[in-house]
């Protein structure tokens, strides 16, 4: 995640200004909730909204025809330390992974749990093409790395505009030049 002010400051102040657990949030597009928590809010705001919604609760990555929202957790938590409780009531799921969410759905019945729509940009790592995106982004951004990068860059695109007729070792980069 980047912006001027860093989330997790965001979520901070937050939590100054309400109290209790807060986490980041962002709508999400109707075909990206089965990727995501998704929240139920006690009273729906238009995101992105200046103040924080308070969680109902959580659905840890529901099909859309589940989903009680478009309002999505974006993996920043400011928590209050009662969640070690909810942890330990969590079981593993089907693949044996406890689930964060979970547990903050179980905290969110007991305790004030609040969504903050955070400012800034969200890569998504967990996905191929995300985590792609986020190195390029950010490599351009860097003095040292952007021309490099730009360079580089250049001579794939006529690679990519004949694709099919490239050997995948040269498009990949396996050659001594790239």
């Amino acid at each position: 995640m980047l912006g001027g002010v860093p989330v997790t400051r965001q979520l901070l102040s937050s939590r100054e200004r309400h109290g209790g657990s807060v986490v980041a949030i962002r709508e999400v597009e109707f075909g990206d909730v089965e990727r995501h928590g998704i929240l139920r809010v006690d009273s729906y705001v238009d995101p992105p909204s200046a103040r924080p919604v308070r969680i109902a609760a959580l659905v840890e990555k529901p099909s859309a025809a589940r989903a009680p929202s478009r309002l999505g957790v974006f993996g920043r938590y400011v928590l209050e330390p009662v969640v070690w409780e909810f942890i330990a009531q969590v079981p593993p799921d089907p693949r044996g992974e406890m689930q964060l969410t979970d547990a903050l759905n179980l905290l969110c019945h007991e305790s004030p749990l609040f969504g903050h729509f955070f400012e800034g940009l969200h890569y998504d790592a967990g996905d191929p093409l995300g985590y792609l995106r986020a190195n390029v982004e950010i490599s351009l951004q860097d003095p040292r790395l952007r021309q490099p990068l730009l360079d580089y860059l250049s001579r794939l695109h006529p690679l990519a505009e004949d694709s099919a007729s490239c050997p995948p070792a040269t498009l990949y980069g396996s050659s001594a030049t790239r």
